[in-house]
């Protein structure tokens, strides 16, 4: 055994490897932890922060793409003169812009 401090991120969650590190999930090997060296033990919060914020991005994501079905779905029942107006507008705002 070493006295390597490392925290362990597996199929069975994480934990940390307390003075063995093993690294696994649960302590026993469920998963195959992968050890993460030199790492504080204090630094979990920063590893619960990073999965907050992804799963911040992926929900603001997933709001964007419901949003903009939205917006196509009520786009669909304009009429066709009014499309191909509102289409020329939107390419020569992305020409002059871009």
């Amino acid at each position: 055994m070493t006295e390597d401090v490392g925290v362990g991120v597996g199929v069975g969650g994480t934990g940390e490897g307390a003075g063995t590190g093993e690294g696994s999930g649960t302590g026993s090997g469920v998963g195959g932890g992968v050890i993460i060296p030199f790492m504080e033990p204090g630094e979990e919060g920063m590893l619960l922060l990073l999965r907050l914020l992804f799963l911040l991005l992926l929900f603001r994501l997933l709001f964007l793409l419901l949003l903009f079905r939205l917006l196509f779905l009520l786009l669909l029942r304009l009429p066709l003169p009014f499309l191909l107006l509102l289409l020329r507008v939107v390419l020569v705002l992305v020409l002059v812009l871009v």
